[in-house]
């Protein structure tokens, strides 16, 4: 019997005993200190948010997701909730010091204008996620140079290509930034770097020789954009696959850096 009894208490330690805490028990917390007080001083007003959200959360990158109450879920499923404009978004870590953004109902003591920005912010950053994995769409480019881009010749090759316009300032601000990375790739032939521009060839060669711009430029390219790309904003990135697929597609230089260095290009 007491062979018996020792063996049973052997199969529930086994069982239950050694499996560690769950993953719905572990604690959260932030950096500043407590979930509750964070959220508090986020929802005084937008721009004490939207300061946090744009040095916190990057929602181009691989997060570990969770939801309110703490469980993981999809990163669709993330993405979708924010659409809706109910949640905002905090980075947790647990006592591992592994990190996740976590979904925070909106309380109803916060700036009221805060949910609409987190609903565009949200609509943005899912329409984005919706691209990966998609087929770019069927293309034939001639730059200013008179060099020729169709998607079937690419294939093979990993294609940066950025939609933007002359008097676009963040477009611009950022160039210096892709030169460099270009540069970076002088030597590589299975890395092409292309832009799509709204602005006729005039205008474009006139603005290049004034500021230095070392992707392919193509011109007027409005009609091919608002037919075939998702494009909320400008500048746009699609970081396009060897397979012709849309790996990633990002606002700006500093999240298509992070795409590029967590895909290992």
């Amino acid at each position: 019997m007491r062979s018996k009894l020792a063996l049973l208490l052997m199969i529930m330690s086994l069982s239950f005993g050694c499996s560690g805490p769950s993953k719905e028990s572990r604690v959260l917390t932030t950096q500043y200190g407590s979930i509750k007080a964070l959220q508090a001083h986020l929802e005084k007003d937008k721009m004490t948010w939207w300061t946090y959200h744009k040095g916190h959360i990057i929602l181009s990158t691989e997060f570990n997701p969770l939801d309110t109450d703490g469980a993981e879920i999809t990163k669709r499923d993330f993405l979708e909730k924010l659409n809706t404009g109910d949640f905002i978004a905090v980075e947790v870590e647990d006592e591992s010091k592994q990190k996740y953004y976590q979904l925070l109902a909106i309380s109803e003591n916060a700036d009221t204008s805060i949910s609409g920005m987190v609903e565009v912010d949200g609509y943005t950053a899912l329409e984005h996620f919706l691209q990966e994995g998609r087929d770019f769409p069927d293309y034939e480019f001639i730059d200013l140079d008179g060099n020729y881009y169709a998607r079937d010749d690419l294939l093979g090759k990993t294609v940066f290509l950025k939609t933007w316009f002359i008097a676009c300032a963040p477009c611009i601000e950022e160039m210096p930034d892709l030169n460099e990375l270009v540069k970076a790739y002088q030597n590589r032939e299975d890395i092409i770097f292309i832009s799509l521009a709204l602005d006729k060839a005039e205008a474009l060669k006139a603005f290049l020789q004034e500021t230095q711009f070392d992707y392919k430029v193509i011109p007027l390219q409005g009609d091919f954009i608002d037919e075939n790309l998702v494009n909320l904003a400008y500048p746009t990135h699609y970081l396009i696959g060897p397979d012709g697929k849309v790996k990633k597609v990002t606002h700006n230089f500093e999240e298509l850096d992070l795409a590029r260095v967590a895909m290992g290009i």
